[in-house]
C-alpha cells in the first residue's frame, strides 16, 4: 500500500538522487590567435578563435581560462561581464597569455577602454596594452566599473593610455601586482572614488606624464614594494585610507607623495631620490593652503616616514629606451625594508622575499648568484599540449633549462570543496629531460604545475627560479 510514509521516503530518496547526480560544471580552456584564429572554429588550442569578441558570444563558464595571442586592434575589445564572470575569489575567470606568447592589445582611435570589467571574478594576467592617446580622449586600458569586485591585475605591460588602470566608484577587493606601467597618464587610477580593499604590489611606475598613482576616497589602500621614477607625482591621493611602505621614489617633479593632511595613512620604510619635494600636504578644505616639504627631515617633523631614507638607490639602467630598475648588488635599498610578508612574498620577478636579512624597498628584491654562476635560469615554457592530455594522466613539457642537471616539479590539485588549489605531489627528474608523464589523475580536474631547475657542481646544488603555474584540466 503507497502510504503517506511511503511518499515522503520516494520524495526522499528522489531528492537524494537529484543531489549526488548534480555536478558542478568543469572548468574549460580557450583560446584565441588573432592573427590564425576564426571565429567559426571551435576554440580549442588546435582551432582557435580569432577576435575577442567572440569570447561574449560564446559558452564561456565562470572558472574558465582564455588564453591570447597575436595582436588585437581597435576593433577588438573585450568586456568582461557577469556571464563570463568568475565562480568565487578562489575559483575566477581568466584572460592571460597563451605560453611563451605576449598578445598585445592596442586602442588606436578614441576608443575608451581595451578591457572593461562589469563583473566579478577575474584575473588579468601576461598581457601588453599598446595605446596611442593623446591623453584626451582618456582611454583606458583598464576599466573597473562601479562595484566590480575580486579583480586580480598581474604580470601586464600598460603604455601610452590616460591610465593604464581605472577604478570606478565602489570598487572593491582589487590586485594590482607585478606590472609595468610606462608613458600613461595616470598609472592607476582611483579618480571617481570610494574604492575599497585595493591592494598594489611590486609594480614598476616610469616616465608616466601625471601620476603613478592618484585619485580620492580610496579605503582600505595598500600600496608595498613598488618604484615609482620620473613624473609629476608618484601618489597622489585625497581622503583616503591605508598604508604606504617599501616603496622607492625617484625623479619627481612635484612631489614623491601627495596625501590629504587629515587622512588617516601609514607613510615608512620609503626610498626617495631627487625629488622636487619629499611630500606635500593637500587641503582637506576650500581657502587652505598646499604645504610641500622638500626634504625627508622636514617630512619627518610633520610624523611621515620615521625610518625611510633619503638615497641613490642603485639601479641597474635608467637610460632613456632601456630602464632596468632592478637594483644592483650595492644599492643601500637592500636589506632595509619592513617586513611585510602579509602583502607580499615574492617580487616583480617572481623571486622570494626576502632574500637576505629583510626585504629590499622597492619592486625588485635583489638576489645574489653565485660567482660561477652555476644556478640555473628560470625555466620556461611549461605546458601540457592538448594531444598530451588524458582523463588520468598528462605529459608536462618545458624548454631545456641552461645550467640545469635536474628538474624538481610541482603538482597542486584543485578542491572543490574549498575552492583552492592545494599541494599534491613533487617529483624529482634526475638528469636534463625536458618533459614528464604525471600518471593516475582524477579525470575531469583541474591541476596546476611549475617546474625549477636544479644543477649540482662538486657537491653544492644550486637551484633555480619556480617557472610561472601552468593550469590544465584532464578530459572527462
Amino acid at each position: 500500500m503507497f502510504t503517506m510514509k511511503n511518499k515522503y521516503l520516494v520524495l526522499s530518496l528522489l531528492c537524494g538522487a537529484l543531489f549526488f547526480s548534480v555536478k558542478p560544471a568543469l572548468a574549460a580552456d580557450w583560446y584565441v590567435d588573432a592573427t590564425n584564429g576564426s571565429d567559426s572554429a571551435s576554440g580549442t588550442e588546435a582551432a582557435p578563435w580569432k577576435t575577442l569578441g567572440k569570447i561574449n558570444s560564446s559558452s564561456i563558464a565562470g572558472g574558465d581560462t582564455v588564453y591570447l595571442k597575436g595582436v588585437f586592434d581597435s576593433t577588438n575589445l573585450l568586456v568582461l561581464d557577469a556571464t563570463i564572470q568568475g565562480v568565487s575569489a578562489s575559483n575566477p575567470t581568466t584572460i592571460q597569455n597563451w605560453v611563451d606568447e605576449t598578445p598585445i592589445l592596442q586602442l588606436t582611435g578614441n576608443e575608451e577602454n581595451n578591457i572593461d570589467v562589469t563583473g566579478n571574478y577575474f584575473v588579468i594576467s601576461g598581457l601588453q596594452f599598446n595605446n596611442n592617446d593623446s591623453f584626451l580622449t582618456q582611454s583606458h586600458s583598464i576599466y573597473i566599473n562601479s562595484d566590480s569586485s575580486f579583480i586580480q591585475i598581474n604580470n601586464n605591460t600598460f603604455k601610452d593610455a590616460f591610465a593604464g588602470v581605472k577604478l570606478d566608484t565602489g570598487a572593491n577587493n582589487i590586485t594590482i601586482d607585478a606590472n609595468a606601467f610606462a608613458n600613461n597618464y595616470y598609472g592607476v587610477a582611483l579618480t571617481n572614488g570610494d574604492a575599497n580593499t585595493v591592494t598594489v604590489t611590486n609594480n614598476v611606475f616610469y616616465n608616466n606624464t601625471g601620476v603613478g598613482i592618484g585619485g580620492n576616497t580610496t579605503t582600505d589602500l595598500s600600496i608595498v614594494n613598488n618604484t615609482f621614477y620620473n613624473a609629476s607625482a608618484g601618489i597622489y591621493l585625497v581622503a583616503s585610507t591605508g598604508l604606504i611602505e617599501n616603496n622607492i621614489f625617484v625623479n619627481h617633479t612635484d612631489q614623491a607623495i601627495g596625501i590629504g593632511s587629515t587622512d588617516v595613512m601609514t607613510l615608512d620604510y620609503n626610498m626617495f631620490y631627487n625629488n622636487t619635494n619629499v611630500g606635500t600636504l593637500i587641503p582637506s578644505a576650500v581657502g587652505e593652503e598646499y604645504v610641500s616639504y622638500s626634504s625627508l627631515a622636514d617630512w619627518q617633523v610633520v610624523g611621515y616616514d620615521a625610518n625611510s631614507i633619503s638615497d641613490d638607490p642603485l639601479f641597474t639602467s635608467t637610460t632613456s629606451g632601456s630602464e632596468d630598475f632592478h637594483l644592483l648588488g650595492d644599492s643601500p635599498a637592500i636589506d632595509v625594508g619592513a617586513d611585510l610578508s602579509a602583502f607580499v612574498t615574492t617580487d616583480y620577478d617572481g623571486e622570494a622575499r626576502p632574500q637576505g636579512s629583510a626585504f629590499d624597498i622597492g619592486y625588485d628584491e635583489n638576489v645574489v648568484l653565485d660567482s660561477n654562476n652555476d644556478t640555473p635560469a628560470q625555466v620556461k615554457g611549461v605546458k601540457v599540449p592538448s594531444s598530451y592530455k588524458k582523463s588520468t594522466q598528462a605529459k608536462v613539457k618545458w624548454n631545456e633549462t641552461d645550467n640545469a642537471t635536474s628538474y624538481v616539479i610541482n603538482l597542486y590539485k584543485y578542491k572543490t570543496k574549498t575552492g583552492k588549489y592545494t599541494a599534491y605531489k613533487t617529483y624529482t627528474i634526475s638528469d636534463a629531460t625536458t618533459y614528464k608523464t604525471i600518471k593516475n589523475l582524477t579525470a575531469g580536474t583541474k591541476y596546476k604545475v611549475q617546474v625549477r631547475a636544479k644543477n649540482t657542481v662538486d657537491g653544492e646544488t644550486y637551484k633555480g627560479a619556480w617557472s610561472d603555474w601552468y593550469k590544465f584540466t584532464t578530459k572527462k
